[in-house]
């Protein structure tokens, strides 16, 4: 009985310093990206000039660090993202109305005489033997081409119509797995959100029902696993848009190469449809919600399916990729933050092991964190977010305040599990 009463004390103490980090790193992310929503509208608006960035940056952290409500932090962050996700999702609205072709489909063989192209294969063992290529050679060859052809005028749109596209290439630092990168065409400003993850996201209480346990945590199943500071984590590889999204390719960002540091940020936000919002979050308007990328990945019986048909949820969770400087024709990068507490993949260096360690649900020993003055330094010497003209010792007051919830330990940030 002793015995378990000590274990259950340690476990306790453990759980307080893990709280601690998730409540540290939760509102790191949300200044860092509150500052960003302000210096993306200042610059918008025309407010600063170039050379001022730095300096509204700077008043911007201060304000925010100061600000003791998580909440009043995921609000502004959330809202200033929603704003600029509903100007993309409009633009995709008009393409898609009629703006851009649409790729073309292989529409169905027919007899014509006096064609040219043979309608049976010929006898040969490849298509370098047949004289003339099959019809269906020739229109799928057609249809690929316009395919391709309405892609290309879809993003070249975009770039006109928002300034930037996203486009998928050859990355400058491959792993093992993957050779293709995220890159941005054209000019994105500081606080941009220049692209979304899809996939399925899996709440706490999804995780733990016994019907997708099994399910989640198969070793045989593929997964990205994308984390968020509540506690839910996206699966990438778990849902794909019916609607297609040329925004929708966050996933393809690789982890910054050694020296580089990455160029855009990774944060959670939450889309509620304008019908249906309760909530003091900015809505989504409901036309748009075709183009969402996201959508709760737990297994529901045929009733319930029944009923999201005649009912759909009013919220669904995602995470975003935003910028954190000028973007200029460059490929984008974003620090993985891999979970430390498994096995790392072949090459992967780690950009903040700190940040990772507070994502992932473990943080420092307890003797560097004895008080909120040992925090509060801790916390000035990692992340430098120290407020202008204070000192190391001129913490302001809930600077490190209540936050949200981490997920917890497992899988893997932006890596396989």
């Amino acid at each position: 009985r002793m015995l378990r009463w000590a274990l259950k004390r340690l476990n306790l103490g453990q759980a307080v310093r893990d709280r601690n980090g998730q409540k540290l790193q939760s509102r790191v992310d949300f200044i860092q990206v509150c500052a960003l929503m302000d210096v993306y509208e200042a610059c918008r608006e025309g407010q600063i000039a170039p050379d001022e960035v730095e300096d509204k940056w700077q008043a911007s952290l201060t304000r925010w660090e100061s600000e003791p409500s998580i909440a009043a932090l995921t609000a502004h962050a959330n809202d200033g993202m929603i704003a600029q996700i509903t100007e993309q999702f409009a633009h995709l609205h008009d393409l898609d109305s009629g703006a851009v072709p649409v790729p073309a489909t292989l529409p169905d063989l027919q007899a014509a005489s006096g064609s040219t192209a043979a309608s049976e294969p010929t006898a040969g063992p490849s298509t370098f033997t047949n004289p003339l290529p099959t019809a269906a050679f020739a229109l799928s060859a057609l249809a690929a081409d316009d395919a391709e052809t309405a892609v290309r005028d879809v993003k070249d749109s975009l770039l006109r119509r928002v300034g930037f596209a996203p486009w998928i290439g050859p990355t400058q630092a491959p792993t093992p797995e993957h050779s293709a990168g995220l890159f941005l065409k054209g000019a994105a400003l500081p606080g941009t959100v220049v692209a979304l993850y899809p996939g399925a996201t899996f709440a706490i209480d999804m995780r733990m029902r016994a019907s997708d346990v099994g399910h989640w945590m198969d070793p045989r199943v593929k997964r990205t696993i994308v984390p968020r500071h509540d506690g839910a984590m996206l699966d990438v590889d778990a849902y794909r848009p019916e609607r297609p999204n040329p925004f929708a390719v966050a996933q393809h960002a690789r982890h910054p190469p050694p020296d580089v540091r990455p160029n855009c940020a990774r944060i959670q936000v939450d889309f509620v449809l304008d019908s249906r919002n309760t909530t003091r979050l900015l809505g989504l308007p409901d036309y748009l919600s075709p183009f969402l990328p996201v959508d709760w990945g737990a297994k529901v019986s045929q009733a319930q399916a029944l009923h999201n048909a005649l009912d759909p949820p009013d919220h669904r969770s995602g995470v975003a990729l935003v910028a954190l400087r000028e973007v200029y024709d460059e490929e984008l990068f974003v620090d993985h933050r891999i979970n430390p507490y498994r096995p790392q993949p072949a090459g992967y260096i780690p950009h903040d092991i700190g940040a990772a360690e507070r994502t992932w649900c473990r943080w420092v020993d307890s003797s560097r964190v004895s008080d909120g003055r040992a925090r509060w330094e801790q916390f000035v010497k990692e992340t430098g977010m120290l407020p202008a003209g204070a000192g190391a010792d001129e913490a302001p007051v809930g600077a490190i305040g209540p936050g949200s919830d981490a997920p917890p330990g497992g899988g893997e940030a932006g890596g396989r599990r």
